[in-house]
């Protein structure tokens, strides 16, 4: 039986308003992508989306939820972008050819840019159709696999609510920040429900960080 999204997002959202010592600060979800958007974002990944995005869109194009505990030790944001810009041309905000090395994010394609120097990303050259893979990319610095698909990021942003950097508990290389040990401490007490084994680095998987 397909997934059908938006009850879900929905759910997310009033759990969120009820959730005791959290102040729900913002919450917006977007119309269905037409299928003018969807063919533009199509047309732009290769003719191929990676598995879930056209059914994900087609019910939502787009979501941005902020929210943050009354304490200020935790908070969370999502910004999932209309579907017609993920694959489209990212220069002068993802990477640049006014220097040297400039290019090497340029098949970096945002989907969640939930923070103005973090996002997850699809990674897309122009020859070819967009990798299944997301990927977290701190804006002009690094990248690193997931080891996840699509549905299998939405599954978990909603599970944690979208807490803040929540992807990096992803990355193997990445497992000593302090946004995963945020993540670790505070999620248990926020929101019990919300199953830590699903936020591991996949076995798999093999992450990457391009040097500078």
């Amino acid at each position: 039986m397909p997934i059908s999204f938006l009850p879900l997002v929905q759910e997310m959202l009033d759990g969120l308003k009820q959730t005791p010592g959290l102040r729900l600060l913002h919450a917006e979800i977007a119309p269905p992508a037409s299928a003018a958007a969807l063919s533009t974002a199509r047309n732009y990944a290769g003719y191929r989306l990676p598995a879930g995005v056209a059914e994900f869109y087609g019910e939502l194009n787009g979501l941005e939820v902020a929210w943050e505990s009354e304490d200020g030790k935790a908070q969370g944001a999502i910004a999932l972008l209309p579907v017609e810009r993920i694959f489209g041309n990212w220069k002068g905000a993802i990477w640049f050819d006014d220097f040297p090395g400039g290019d090497r994010f340029r098949p970096v394609k945002p989907f969640d840019f939930f923070q103005p120097e973090g996002c997850a990303a699809f990674l897309h050259k122009s020859e070819g159709i967009a990798d299944e893979t997301v990927y977290f990319h701190a804006v002009g610095e690094a990248l690193c696999s997931t080891g996840y698909t699509f549905l299998e990021y939405i599954d978990r942003m909603l599970a944690c609510r979208g807490y803040l950097y929540w992807p990096l508990t992803l990355c193997a290389e990445t497992q000593a920040n302090p946004e995963v040990a945020s993540f670790r401490a505070h999620i248990p007490r926020l929101f019990p429900d919300c199953p830590l084994e699903l936020f591991r680095p996949r076995q798999t998987s093999q992450g990457s960080t391009p040097k500078k």
